[in-house]
């Protein structure tokens, strides 16, 4: 009882000593201005609907029974006798628990889904990832672990001084227990094969069962970092890079670059070798951005550091304040947005500011060096409140934002030692991005960038030929939509094939079912960019226990096979995947 007593009159204290505490953390007078744009939502606990009317999205669908045996499909047209290996992709399948459901359409439990593809024969397999996250709402028959946009209900295992001890871990950031629900995406760090999401956890997985392997890889113990992102970068050695933030450095907040070399035959965690290779500094303190994915050439990493901020006092209290991470976001229009490049090889920053107007990206398409200049091509939307708005309640208004949206070509030019002002640095052969000094930051020459855009219509999710990661390309491959469609609501129902070049796109589309990111696969031994085959699931918008694996031909996007499962449950939508060659030992993206 005293012990009780006590934590509510600290509460109290540490609630009245925010303003204080922010006098730390700096608050720059134009991230409260007027004309930000903050998205303001009534946050709650897992709601308790029992009917899905609200959420005719498919990607709210509830996988009920995941197919854990091996099924094999019925084929149409012929599939490449060289295409031989495994498709692993990663979603959220697992919508409901209990009574409760998740809130925001990133929230749900993951779901693995497997293709395997051998001597024209594929199966299909699916299984729930058996996270600590999923074991615990299991078991409690409700969601008790907080995710990116829902917040659980209070785990009925923990006495109320367990609670309140968590509680002031998440106020001093030193909380680690958070969730392991890795959703977003699967990738291979040498031989080991991981789940993967924005937290700082991930969870190795059998390639061949969906089976999780040991305890959860928490990436706290190895470098120090608070969280990194799903989206890794694999060079041809097998060296991983990744990019995370670490709210703790003795330098103050900084978003930190992590090497993991490549690790084989190992019980242990890829991990144990990891480093820290690079730091770049927060802009604001106190508001540090949220990102989703990075761009790395031959020897320097692109961040871009957007508007979409995370207030850092939110973060510290939302164990107390009881409000998911989604609402320590906000939109702000008054700042631009900031390109980072640091050093792989020395980890030095380099010294321009790069800008340009406010806009958010999810995800990199590619980014290379052409004379003296970098290309970072990008999925760009205008406004990075979508993220917010992609909950349950909301998904209809962030269906709005995709319109604003494009493919975009940013290019950054190194050496701006002689540039004079107002004058265009790009140089590069029929690009019509520009890049123009406008003044010094500081010590710091500023250069204010526009980009030229690649498509006309919303595109997301591209993917292309990984061998040209940090190459200069041609092509690249998204999802989109007809008409007035966008991946929200409406669904998607196309994939694009863009001609950077040329200024052309081929269109596969079906008008009753939802394409997955396409997933590149080169044909063995091919010279042309192009030469490969497309792989994404389908989900059938009228038959929930049908899935679908297409395969197209990457130069003309013309069908070249179908194969179709019936499942034992719901078939449920994913965001990331990779495909692994049967003969290969290191296995890009």
């Amino acid at each position: 009882m005293i012990f009780i007593i006590v934590s509510a009159v600290v509460t109290v204290l540490i609630m009245a000593m925010l303003g204080r505490i922010s006098n730390f953390f700096g608050k720059p007078s134009n991230l409260r201005s007027s004309n930000q744009l903050q998205v303001e939502s009534k946050y709650s606990k897992a709601s308790d609907k029992t009917d899905n009317t609200d959420k005719s999205h498919s990607f709210y669908r509830n996988c009920e029974k995941a197919t854990t045996e091996p099924i094999t499909g019925d084929i149409t047209g012929s599939i490449p006798k060289w295409l031989r290996g495994t498709l692993i992709r990663n979603g959220t399948g697992i919508t409901k628990v209990g009574n409760d459901e998740y809130t925001h359409l990133f929230d749900g439990l993951s779901i693995l889904h497997r293709y395997h593809i051998d001597d024209g024969t594929v199966t299909y397999t699916s299984r729930p990832l058996e996270s600590d996250t999923y074991k615990k709402n299991m078991a409690a028959n409700r969601i008790i672990v907080s995710e990116f946009g829902t917040i659980g209900f209070p785990d009925p295992c923990k006495t109320l001084f367990q609670r309140l001890q968590s509680d002031f871990s998440s106020l001093l950031l030193k909380k680690v227990d958070v969730t392991d629900n890795c959703s977003v995406s699967v990738g291979y760090y040498g031989d080991q094969l991981y789940a993967m999401t924005e937290t700082n956890a991930m969870r190795r997985i059998d390639s061949k069962t969906l089976e999780t392997i040991g305890d959860k890889t928490v990436l706290t113990k190895y470098v120090a970092i608070n969280h990194a992102t799903a989206h890794p970068h694999v060079c041809e050695d097998g060296t991983v890079y990744n990019l995370g933030s670490s709210y703790q450095s003795k330098k103050g907040p900084h978003y930190v670059v992590i090497k993991v070399p490549p690790t084989f035959g190992s019980k242990e965690t890829s991990y144990e070798g990891a480093e820290i290779v690079a730091e770049i500094p927060f802009t604001y303190k106190r508001y540090p951005s949220y990102y989703h994915s990075f761009a790395i050439t031959k020897d320097k990493l692109i961040f871009i550091e957007a508007p979409l901020r995370l207030d850092m006092l939110r973060l510290a209290t939302m164990g107390i304040t009881k409000k998911p991470f989604s609402s320590a976001m906000s939109w702000n229009t008054s700042i631009k947005t900031r390109f980072h490049v640091v050093s792989l090889t020395d980890g030095k920053n380099h010294p321009v500011v790069y800008e340009a107007d406010p806009f958010f990206t999810f995800h990199h398409i590619n980014a290379y060096e052409e004379d003296g200049q970098i290309v970072v091509d990008v999925a760009a939307y205008d406004r990075g409140d979508m993220v917010i708005l992609l909950q349950s309640s909301k998904v209809d208004n962030a269906s709005n934002t995709a319109y604003e949206s494009s493919a975009r070509r940013f290019v950054l030019p190194l050496n701006v030692d002689t540039a004079s002002d107002n004058q265009n640095l790009v140089t590069l052969k029929d690009c019509k991005a520009t890049a123009t000094m406008v003044k010094t930051s500081g010590t710091k020459p500023k250069v204010y960038l526009s980009p030229q855009n690649l498509t006309k219509e919303w595109i997301d999710l591209p993917r292309f030929n990984y061998h040209y990661n940090t190459e200069k390309y041609n092509y690249f491959y998204g999802v989109t939509s007809l008409g007035e469609q966008n991946w929200s609501t409406p669904e998607p129902d196309s994939l694009t094939k863009v001609d950077i070049k040329n200024d052309k796109t081929i269109v596969w589309a079906s008008k009753d079912e939802i394409p997955s990111e396409p997933i590149f696969v080169a044909r063995p031994g091919a010279v042309d960019e192009d030469d490969g085959v497309l792989l994404t699931a389908l989900m059938d918008k009228h038959e929930e226990k049908r899935a679908t694996l297409l395969l197209l031909d990457a130069k003309d996007m013309t069908e070249m096979a179908r194969v179709k499962f019936q499942t034992a449950g719901t078939f449920t939508g994913t965001f990331h995947g990779q495909w692994a060659n049967q003969a290969d030992r290191i296995h890009l993206f």
